[in-house]
């Protein structure tokens, strides 16, 4: 009976009806108002569960070295390596960009005050390190401005070389070739493509499908949610979902090839309410809402993702960061999995030295080092 009342509310819903629906009480006190419940189901292009080659086990990894202290940072948005540093971005710090030295573990200089002027920031959000190319040089993306401030590719100049007007709500995006390719809050499609005209960023194409076609538009903007990496090669490119345990792997021309999971699978739990005041659909979380992958880097050998599978009523204040990095072929197999000890919510894995980055929030604030285990980077 409860079911037939879900779904006679989520055709209510669709249909555009505003009145509310009395229904049941779940466990935890939620009194479902005109709901659908994660009217997401598996069909046959969702990934399946992955074991680890015969013979594997998730391996531990304890933190090798903890950098900075409790009054470096406010919250990492995003990290990546410089040469000997490693540039973060700082949400709530008077300067967004930060350089810390990895040898010492020390924050050595800092660029990007709060503003709007040239090389200021209101949300610097994500970075891509364009190596080569006519678009050589780190892109910072401003979020919530919806700009680029472009820096020489070591960013050791203050100054920025460019700014470059693109739209705002993309999470993270990266260059491929000579297009600018973003994921962000789209409600039918995963990507969009622009080229750079006159120091704006132009939108051509749309590409990449979504396992969340089928959803209220409203909603499926926020399922859609994805962290995006390229490998040094820039092949192609890797995104994974945060409300669904998926990655979604594709070729240089922005076409899925195919998707994977780990695991465990996550699918979305939430809640509908429509809003007759502003017409939209509003996506209400659960208190067993739970995050599936939180950030992904990428060598040309691997893809690690960081997964949290972690609900709102099962770890309260440490829902939103993860404590294992799942390693994937290019191909979607699954090759390791690292049980971390300590919780993270970003990640930067350095080929070169084998040490991986992590940025953790509780006990304060920090950068996290681990030495990973042969074979998997």
């Amino acid at each position: 009976m409860r079911k037939l009342l879900w779904t006679a509310a989520a055709l209510l819903v669709a249909g555009g009806a505003v009145a509310a629906l009395g229904l049941s009480a779940r466990p935890g006190g939620d009194v479902l108002l005109a709901s659908s419940f994660r009217t997401y189901d598996d069909d046959d292009d969702t990934p399946r569960v992955q074991r680890l080659p015969e013979g594997r086990n998730p391996v531990p990894l304890s933190a090798t070295r903890v950098l900075g202290d409790s009054v470096s940072f406010g919250f990492i948005d995003d990290i990546a390596l410089m040469g000997p540093e490693l540039l973060l971005l700082d949400r709530y710090g008077p300067k967004a960009l930060l350089f810390m030295n990895l040898r010492s573990g020390q924050i050595t200089r800092a660029a990007g005050r709060r503003g709007r002027g040239p090389g200021e920031y209101l949300w610097a959000r994500s970075i891509d390190k364009v190596p080569d190319g006519p678009n050589a040089g780190t892109w910072i993306y401003d979020m919530q401005q919806g700009r680029f401030t472009v820096y020489d590719a070591a960013a050791r100049d203050d100054r920025p070389r460019r700014i470059v007007r693109a739209p705002t709500g993309l999470y993270s995006p990266v260059w491929l070739g000579d297009t600018l390719t973003g994921n962000g809050m789209f409600p039918q499609e995963m990507l969009r493509k622009y080229v750079l005209e006159n120091d704006v960023m132009k939108e051509v194409a749309k590409a990449g499908t979504t396992p969340f076609t089928r959803e209220l538009r409203d909603i499926a903007m926020i399922l859609n949610r994805t962290t995006v990496a390229v490998p040094p090669s820039r092949r192609g490119m890797v995104a994974a979902y945060r409300y669904t345990s998926r990655l979604d792997f594709y070729d240089r021309a922005g076409r899925r090839l195919h998707s994977a999971t780990g695991l465990r699978s996550v699918v979305p739990t939430y809640r509908v309410v429509p809003d007759p005041r502003s017409r939209l659909n509003r996506w209400v979380p659960l208190r067993e809402t739970s995050y599936a992958y939180l950030d992904v880097d990428a060598t040309d050998r691997f893809v690690y993702a960081l997964f949290a599978g972690r609900s709102h009523k099962d770890y309260r204040d440490s829902y939103d960061a993860g404590n294992r990095v799942e390693v994937f072929t290019w191909d979607g197999r699954l090759q390791h999995v690292w049980e971390l000890g300590e919780d993270v919510s970003r990640i930067e894995v350095d080929p070169v030295t084998g040490n991986m980055y992590g940025a953790r929030e509780v006990p304060f604030p920090a950068v996290v080092e681990f030495r990973l285990p042969g074979g998997g980077w």
